[in-house]
């Protein structure tokens, strides 16, 4: 059984901005993903917790004007094939708008990784469970740690 020192000596922090649209508006997204540990789940794929902080801004607010928007969320990384990743998280973030028509959000990620480089397409939405929601979809890249 592996000790909680190994686990944490293999998680990695993942640095990443870049830009992204939301209902025809171009802003900018940055983000912190800590990666736990991956376990094994079938031969070529493993799971890791996730977790991610992150900051759009240049969205359009409500009444006009620009905002920017936090985020959290927590989920898990699917490693697939030779550096290729999805991750699907929960989120919340700080204010409504019209492109997170909720404060409850869906992150889903499909990116790849190479030794320290990493990038990333990241869609946070709500699924249009709530709201008219357009969504906010990012091209990132990053370095990881």
């Amino acid at each position: 059984m592996p000790q909680i020192a190994d686990d944490v000596a293999s998680w990695q922090i993942d640095v990443l901005a870049g830009g992204g649209v939301s209902h025809h508006r171009y802003s900018s997204a940055a983000f912190v993903d800590v990666v736990g540990a991956p376990r094994w789940i079938a031969t070529g794929y493993a799971v890791s917790p996730m977790f991610s902080v992150g900051v759009v801004e240049g969205l359009r607010a409500y009444g006009g004007g620009e905002r920017t928007t936090w985020l959290a969320a927590a989920g898990a990384r699917v490693s697939i094939w030779r550096g290729f990743f999805a991750s699907f998280e929960l989120g919340v973030v700080n204010a409504t708008t019209p492109a997170f028509s909720s404060n409850y959000q869906f992150v889903t990620s499909f990116g790849w990784q190479w030794e320290r480089g990493m990038l990333q397409l990241r869609h946070v939405s709500n699924a249009g469970l709530e709201g008219r929601n357009y969504g906010h979809t990012s091209l990132l890249a990053g370095i990881s740690f």
